[in-house]
């Protein structure tokens, strides 16, 4: 067993600080998903994008968080996830006052 504190590095990824947790173990390294936190402060996005993996996002922190995926406009509260599937475009914008934190998850279909 390996416990990591909160001594996660947190560096600019599309736009917003983003910390990558399979980083953080080495045994990790040959997962077959990866995963990060991201923190999104009032006024930020992660900027639009897509890729090739499937993906969740959950909110851990914050409410009102504008997930707009292809497009269309969801709102994510506080315990909401959303899945997108592969080359979907997906960008996420803070409007509140409080911080997010999303926690996100992605890998490739097989």
């Amino acid at each position: 067993m390996k416990l990591k504190s909160k001594e996660y590095l947190f560096e600019k990824d599309y736009g917003v600080w983003a910390t990558r947790i399979n980083n953080l173990f080495s045994e990790l390294n040959q997962a077959p998903f990866e995963m990060a936190i991201t923190k999104i402060s009032y006024g930020e996005t992660i900027k639009k994008h897509n890729h090739d993996e499937s993906e969740i996002f959950i909110l851990f922190q914050g409410s009102c968080l504008h997930a707009s995926i292809n497009d269309q406009t969801l709102v994510m509260n506080n315990g909401d996830m959303i899945y997108t599937d592969p080359h979907e475009f997906h960008e996420f914008t803070n409007n509140e006052k409080e911080e997010c934190i999303l926690f996100s998850v992605w890998w490739k279909k097989t």
